[in-house]
C-alpha cells in the first residue's frame, strides 16, 4: 500500500485485486476513486501501477493518484451490518464488573468492526428493564450507548472510520419501553430518517426459544448459574409473559402511531410462524429478522419482505437455539441479508461458507452472489442506495480479503478502506 493515508482519503486507486461487483469478478481489476466515490472499475493496465513523474502526469489522469496494491487479493464492498449487538458486550466484557466507558468502548469497537470488513452498522440499543435471560437492567441504562452513537451519527465527535447507525432493540414487555423510546426519539435531530425500530419477545415458549429448555441452557452457559436457577428464572420469564399482554398491545400501539408519523421503521425480530409475519406487515414492517422456521422464511419472502439471517448461525452451521439453519435458508433462496448479529468478524467466515460448494458443505454461490448477501443486499434493505456494490457513483467502501492459497474462498479481511473527504 503506498501513498494511501491510514485513515483514508478521497482520491486513491486501488489496483491488483480481483474485484467483485454485482454480477461478475473483474480479474486483476483497477478500482478508480475520486471525491469519496468510485468514478472506474476496469481491467488493470501497467499505466495504473503507481503515481507518474513523467512530463505528462498530471491532475485528472490516472497516474497522479495515491495506489493501494492489492495484488493477490479480493475487493469486495464493504460490509453493511443491520443488526450489530456487539457494543453493549464491548461495554461489559467481563460478567460482574462495572461497565467500561462508552467513548472507551466505541472506539474499541469500532476497530473491531473495520479489522471485520464493517464499513456501515446499524448498532442495537437495548431499551428493556431486564436481558432476554432475566437479569433486571438499571433503568436507562441504553443512553450512554445511545448519546455515543449518535455523536457518531452527527458527525460531533471526531470524524469516525465507520458510518455508524442505530436500532432500537425494543422488549414488547417492558413496562418503560414506551416512555423510553419516545425519550431516545426526542434526540434525534429534525427530518431524520426513520428510527428502525427491532420488536422483541425473548419469553420462553414462543419466537427464539420456542423449546424453554434451550433458553434455561443459555441461563446456565451466559451466567453460570446452576440449572435449577435457571430454571426458576424460565418459569419467572413464562409467568411473565402470560400476565403481560396488556403491556405488548400498549407498546405495539404507540409504535404504530410513530410509524404513522414516519419516526419509526418497524422490524420483526424471530418471527416464527405466519401470523407473526402478517402482524409486522400490517403495521408497515418490511424486514424479517432472524425468521426461525423456514416457513416463516418462506411466508416473508411471499409477502415481499425481506429476510436477515445471523453469520454467526452459518458459520458454525445450526442455531444455538436449535431453530432453522441460516444456511439452509441460504439455499433455499430465502435471505436478503447476512447480519453480524453479536459476532462482527463471523462475517468473512460466514462469506467463505457461503461460496463454498454445497457437497462440501457451503452454499455453492458465486462470489457476487455472496457478496450481495452482505453489502448489497443489507444496503437495500436499510433504504441506503449510494452503497453496497463496487460501480460507479457509490461510495467507496471497500473491504480488501485474502483468498484461501489456490481458490478464490475468503479467508480473512487485511483491509478496510472507507473513503474520508474531510
Amino acid at each position: 500500500m503506498t501513498g494511501v493515508p491510514v485513515l483514508g482519503a478521497p482520491d486513491f486507486l486501488v489496483v491488483g485485486a480481483d474485484v467483485v461487483t454485482a454480477d461478475r469478478v473483474v480479474p486483476s481489476g483497477v478500482i478508480e476513486v475520486r471525491g469519496g466515490l468510485i468514478r472506474s472499475v476496469r481491467p488493470g493496465t501497467g499505466a495504473d501501477a503507481g503515481p507518474s513523474t513523467g512530463p505528462d502526469a498530471g491532475p485528472g489522469t490516472t497516474s497522479d493518484l495515491p495506489v493501494v496494491d492489492a495484488t493477490g487479493l479480493l475487493a469486495l464492498p464493504g460490509f453493511v451490518d443491520t443488526h450489530c449487538d456487539g457494543l453493549e458486550g464491548e461495554m461489559r466484557p467481563r460478567r460482574g464488573a462495572p461497565p467500561v466507558a462508552a467513548d472507551a468502548a466505541f472506539v474499541s469497537f469500532e476497530s473491531r468492526l473495520r479489522a471485520a470488513g464493517v464499513t456501515t452498522v446499524f448498532h442495537c440499543v437495548g431499551v428493556r428493564e431486564m436481558t432476554a435471560h432475566g437479569v433486571p437492567v438499571a433503568p436507562g441504562s441504553w443512553r450512554a450507548i445511545h448519546e455515543r452513537i449518535a455523536a457518531a451519527d452527527r458527525g460531533l465527535v471526531d470524524h469516525s472510520l465507520v458510518d455508524h447507525r442505530e436500532m432500537v432493540r425494543l422488549d414488547l414487555l417492558s413496562p418503560s419501553a414506551v416512555e423510553d423510546l419516545h425519550e431516545l426519539l426526542a434526540n434525534r435531530p429534525v427530518g431524520a430518517d426513520p428510527l428502525p425500530v427491532s420488536l422483541e419477545n425473548h419469553s420462553p415458549g414462543q419466537g427464539q426459544y420456542r423449546d424453554p429448555g434451550v433458553l434455561a441452557d443459555y441461563i446456565v452457559a451466559t451466567d453460570g448459574v446452576g440449572r435449577a436457577e435457571a430454571l426458576d428464572r424460565v418459569e419467572f420469564l413464562h409467568r411473565r409473559r402470560e400476565a403481560g399482554g396488556a403491556v405488548v398491545t400498549r407498546t405495539l400501539a404507540s409504535v404504530d402511531q410513530l410509524v404513522a408519523a414516519g419516526r419509526v421503521r418497524p422490524v420483526g425480530h424471530d418471527p416464527d410462524t405466519r401470523e407473526a409475519v402478517d402482524a409486522l406487515a400490517a403495521r408497515g414492517g418490511r424486514i424479517a429478522e432472524f425468521p426461525i422456521t423456514v416457513e416463516a422464511a418462506e411466508y416473508a419472502i411471499a409477502r415481499g419482505l425481506g429476510t436477515v439471517v445471523g453469520a454467526p448461525n452459518i458459520l458454525r452451521g445450526g442455531s444455538h437455539a436449535g431453530n432453522v439453519s441460516a444456511l439452509e435458508l441460504v439455499r433455499a433462496g430465502l435471505v436478503t441479508a447476512v447480519a453480524s448479529d453479536f459476532h462482527p468478524g463471523a462475517l468473512v467466515g460466514a462469506l467463505a461458507v457461503l461460496v463454498t460448494p454445497v457437497a462440501e458443505g457451503g452454499a455453492g454461490l458465486t462470489l457476487p452472489a455472496a457478496a450481495e448477501l452482505l453489502s448489497a443486499g443489507p444496503a437495500r434493505l436499510s433504504g441506503l442506495r449510494d452503497r453496497g456494490v463496487l460501480a460507479v457513483g457509490m461510495r467507496a467502501d471497500i473491504v480488501l480479503v485474502e483468498p484461501r492459497p489456490g481458490t478464490a474462498v475468503p479467508r480473512r479481511v487485511v483491509g478496510t478502506l472507507t473513503a474520508r473527504t474531510v
